[in-house]
């Protein structure tokens, strides 16, 4: 009998604890209770679910351009005002009912 191995993809639910009471400590006991119960679980390749990229100084996780984005030369992670009312500008953008996170109001 062949046997498939199994993993998980993706981010793993952060603990609720480590959410409310996030430290570098708390998030090696996270880590720790994330490995565990992957383990627990049978699975074959466990992963830490994303939770190395724990920012403490935030109290969140950082997302792709946090963590690759910003390092690389030339890129700019913030938007401009005017470049967030240009991008709201576009006809394809009508939609949106309300900005998102990163296209937060500039003030006038």
């Amino acid at each position: 009998m062949t046997h498939m191995k199994t993993t998980v993809v993706g981010s793993y639910p952060i603990p609720e604890w480590f959410k409310t009471n996030p430290s570098e400590e708390a998030l090696l006991d996270a880590l720790a209770t994330v490995l565990r119960a992957q383990e627990d679980a049978g699975i074959d390749v466990i992963s830490d679910g994303e939770l190395s990229r724990w920012d403490a100084q935030r109290q969140a996780q950082v997302g792709m351009v946090e963590r690759f984005v910003r390092e690389m030369a030339g890129v700019q992670a913030e938007a401009t005002c005017s470049q967030r009312e240009a991008f709201r500008a576009l006809p394809g953008n009508a939609y949106r009912p309300s900005p998102g996170r990163w296209m937060r109001a500039c003030s006038i």
